[in-house]
């Protein structure tokens, strides 16, 4: 195929995967790093009074990076760096 007419294949997008990504941004933003973890890693680990997502490799327990990012571009889902300087996801309005 050739891509220089800009148009590329995308992924095709699983329901579920919409579906999770919804509800994780629902509550508020969500630090991107963590996002990926949980997606990939299925691992929590307590840490500093917190739960914290130890991430996994890609594809590992059947869930892969690129369905996660597909599912972001479906939603519409804003990448912002927070006042802490950790790079979030949003999910916009209305959604």
């Amino acid at each position: 195929m050739d891509k220089s007419d800009g148009a590329e294949s995308l992924l095709p997008v699983k329901a579920e995967t919409v579906a999770w990504l919804k509800v994780r941004l629902s509550s508020g933003p969500q630090r991107i790093a963590s996002l990926i973890a949980e997606w990939c890693g299925e691992q929590q680990t307590p840490a500093k009074g917190i739960v914290v997502w130890e991430g996994g490799r890609d594809g590992t327990n059947g869930r892969f990076l690129a369905e996660l990012m597909a599912a972001r571009y479906v939603l519409g889902v804003v990448a912002f760096l927070d006042d802490s300087g950790s790079y979030c996801w949003r999910l916009p309005p209305g959604r």
